[in-house]
């Protein structure tokens, strides 16, 4: 059941950062999910931005090679990207994530 709670508490988070503006579509061509905004994912909607935070959970656990997840580790993703995203709206995701690991 924790582990439920940390999952939507990283949702909420995510929903958080959309904003007011109309939902836009996610493309139908190519993106470079490494290179996503903070403004870009909630510019997309809150279930992109949600999804974007899993990828990036998946993307550094196969750069680690630890496919583990745990009720810790998504709530410091959680705050990690919340505190980067408010204070760098236009930095990457990823790179938010990256540096918050250090």
């Amino acid at each position: 059941m924790r582990g439920i709670q940390s999952v939507s508490l990283a949702v909420a988070m995510m929903a958080a950062l959309s904003t007011t503006a109309p939902v836009q579509a996610a493309s139908k061509e190519e993106m470079d999910m490494t290179k996503i905004t903070c403004k870009q994912a909630g510019e997309m909607g809150a279930d992109f931005a949600a999804g974007l935070i899993f990828w990036i959970d998946g993307y550094i656990s196969k750069e680690k090679n630890n496919p583990m997840m745990s009720e810790q580790w998504m709530a410091d993703l959680a705050s990690i990207v919340k505190e980067g995203c408010a204070e760098t709206p236009n930095k990457s995701m990823l790179k938010i994530v990256r540096d918050g690991m250090k």
